[in-house]
C-alpha cells in the first residue's frame, strides 16, 4: 500500500494505490466542536468542503459507511451529510432509500454496533468496507455499480472525519 496526499493539514487530496487500483480520496478533518455545540454542523462542514472538492453532490455516493454509534446520531448524520433535507431523516429510511434499492446504501457492513463498535479500529473497518464495495468483491453486501463511497466518522474529544473513495 504506498500513500500520497496532495494539500494535507485540514483538507486535500490522498490517493492509495493497492496493488494495480488506485482509490482516490477527498477528506476533510476538523478537530474540535463548534461553539454552537451541535456535533451535526461539524460534519456537515467537513461533508461539504469534500463534496466542494471532489466536484461532487451527495446524490452522486453509492455507498456510506457512517458513524451510527446510536440510533438517534444515523438520524442525525444523514441529514449533516446532505444525504436528506434536515428533518427528513425518518421519511428517508421509511421511502427506503438509505438500502439496497434506495438512493444511497448506508452501512452495507452493518454498521457499528453490529461490529461491537470497536474504539479504535471503527474508521478501518469503514475504509476496509468501502474498499471491497468499490473493487466489486463485497459479495452478498455488494452495491451493485459502486463506484463512489463516503466514510463518516468521529472520534473522543468532538473529531469528524469524512472521507470520499473513488473508484478509478
Amino acid at each position: 500500500i504506498v500513500m500520497v496526499h496532495g494539500e494535507g493539514g485540514s483538507g486535500g487530496a490522498l490517493g492509495i494505490a493497492v496493488g494495480d487500483r488506485i482509490l482516490m480520496h477527498e477528506f476533510a478533518i476538523y478537530s474540535v466542536i463548534p461553539p454552537e455545540g451541535c456535533a451535526a454542523i461539524l460534519w456537515r462542514d467537513a461533508a461539504k468542503k469534500v463534496y466542494e472538492a471532489a466536484g461532487i453532490g451527495p446524490d452522486d455516493l453509492d455507498v456510506v459507511e457512517l458513524h451510527d454509534c446510536f440510533a438517534h446520531n444515523e438520524l442525525i448524520t444523514y441529514e449533516g451529510l446532505g444525504l436528506c433535507r434536515e428533518g427528513e431523516a425518518a421519511r428517508f429510511i421509511d421511502d427506503g432509500d438509505n438500502t439496497y434499492g434506495g438512493r444511497i446504501v448506508t452501512n452495507p457492513s452493518g454498521g457499528l454496533l453490529s461490529k461491537g463498535h470497536p474504539l479504535g479500529a471503527t474508521g478501518l473497518a469503514q475504509c476496509y468496507e468501502l474498499t471491497r464495495q468499490l473493487r466489486g468483491t463485497a459479495q452478498a453486501t455488494q452495491v451493485e455499480g459502486a463506484r463512489i463511497g463516503l466514510q463518516h466518522n468521529l472520534g473522543l474529544g468532538g473529531a469528524c472525519v469524512v472521507t470520499l473513495y473513488r473508484a478509478t
